[in-house]
């Protein structure tokens, strides 16, 4: 079986998009890297939006909560009170309190579910929860296997969009060549040297090789070189 390494720039060029995964496969059988599999994720119950609105009184955004509370007022009553925060220090083997640095008190509004709400979709809740879970680990260990199949393909993905880029390339050169050889009525010396004009010389010997649409014409013809062993 040829792998993808096997081919030509030619035979590379002219695969198919499946016949590229084909190739793909293969050559992540060969690296030993696993590819991943079609996966649907697992659907969620479906459960009710939060439906109580509370009131967080917390030091600043990422520190712990304080209190919680269940309307806007009662959050600023508590924050209102401003306690007095009591440090102690140890010294000379006495503990000595002392007032320490009072913090600016935050609210932050966020939706939970009511006690009634809990009790009556609790077991969908966390259900949905478990599975959300699941869901997060599987597409990551994907994005996982997906990196490593990448990584192992990079060096085939680059070298196939080469080959097509230079496939272009040559069938562009071979299509002028013909565009040229119509306006000059047939007379292909005439064509090829228009031809060297618009391209490097190198690059129309490679076409001509990769097409076989035409043919070089500085290289000596079939009959010359006939003629040329009649002597």
């Amino acid at each position: 079986m040829k792998t993808y390494w096997d081919m030509t720039e030619k035979e590379r060029a002219a695969l198919t998009d499946e016949r590229v995964e084909f190739m793909e496969r293969l050559e992540l059988m060969g690296e030993g890297v696993l590819a991943a599999e079609p996966w649907t994720p697992e659907i969620e119950p479906v459960v009710p939006e939060p439906d109580e609105e509370v009131y967080d009184v917390s030091a600043g955004k990422y520190s712990a909560v304080l209190a919680t509370f269940a309307s806007l007022d009662a959050a600023r009553a508590f924050v209102d009170l401003c306690p007095v925060p009591v440090e102690t220090a140890y010294h000379g083997g006495t503990t000595i309190a002392h007032v320490g640095e009072r913090e600016a008190k935050e609210i932050s509004v966020r939706r939970i579910y009511s006690r009634a709400q809990w009790l009556a979709h609790r077991q969908a809740i966390e259900a949905g929860v478990a599975i959300r879970k699941r869901n997060a680990e599987t597409e990551a260990a994907r994005e996982k296997d997906a990196a490593g199949a990448a990584n192992a393909l990079g060096a085939l993905r680059n070298d196939l969009a080469e080959c097509r880029e230079k496939g272009r390339r040559y069938q562009r050169i071979a299509d002028v060549y013909a565009q040229y050889v119509a306006t000059a009525e047939g007379d292909e010396e005439i064509a090829w040297r228009f031809l060297c004009k618009a391209f490097p010389h190198d690059e129309i010997q490679e076409a001509a090789a990769w097409t076989g649409a035409f043919v070089d014409a500085s290289a000596p013809r079939a009959a010359e070189v006939s003629h040329a062993d009649d002597f």
